[in-house]
């Protein structure tokens, strides 16, 4: 996604002269983020005093959603639907629920890709929109996340370990991203939504 990054970015110091794809997409993440930082920080203030009871409740949620995900794609095969939103039709509560949802994967087993994925699946976004929007909705938090969580010591981040964590995970990404966004528009998503259901289920005994 790396020309969506560098438009968004651009767009950001001419916000009144885009388009409405672009000012939704903006301001979806700005909102997102933002409430995801809070919520994250919260998590983490209160996962050292009360961690086995946070865990517990990241496990529910993450069976909850797998489900939920079952329940969806079951729908979507016996009834040939998918969702039909796109950026276009983005709204703020959009980026406040979606805030709010990748704020608590901060709680422990909870796969934050997995339940924004699912979230924007069944807020009818439709299959690509949705992994490209919770692809996009990582990077900000993920950047200021790592910035902030390590301010205090900054020589960690560049020992080697790390440096070989970053490309392995960088090019992994990279795969997974194309790969997956290749199979949205060859397959019936109906069966992806299944296969996630039961991979968040199975997460839960490993």
């Amino acid at each position: 996604f790396n020309k969506e990054v560098l438009n968004l970015t651009k767009a950001l110091f001419s916000y009144k002269f885009q388009d409405k794809k672009t000012k939704n997409t903006l301001k979806f993440l700005i909102i997102s983020t933002s409430i995801t930082g809070i919520i994250g920080l919260l998590i983490l203030k209160t996962l050292t005093q009360f961690q086995y009871e946070l865990n517990l409740t990241g496990k529910t949620i993450t069976f909850s959603i797998g489900v939920l995900l079952l329940l969806t794609g079951i729908i979507q095969l016996n009834k040939k639907y998918s969702g039909h939103k796109t950026e276009r039709e983005l709204k703020n509560s959009d980026g406040i629920i979606l805030g709010f949802v990748q704020g608590i994967s901060s709680l422990p087993g909870i796969s934050r890709s997995g339940i924004t994925v699912s979230t924007l699946l069944l807020k009818n976004f439709n299959d690509t929109t949705a992994l490209k929007l919770s692809f996009l909705m990582s990077l900000p938090i993920v950047l200021f996340g790592n910035i902030f969580l390590n301010l205090n010591d900054f020589s960690g981040i560049f020992s080697i370990a790390s440096i070989y964590g970053l490309l392995t995970s960088f090019l992994f990404g990279i795969l997974t991203i194309h790969t997956l966004m290749k199979l949205t528009k060859k397959i019936n998503f109906a069966w992806f939504v299944l296969i996630f259901g039961v991979l968040m289920i199975l997460s839960l005994f490993f």
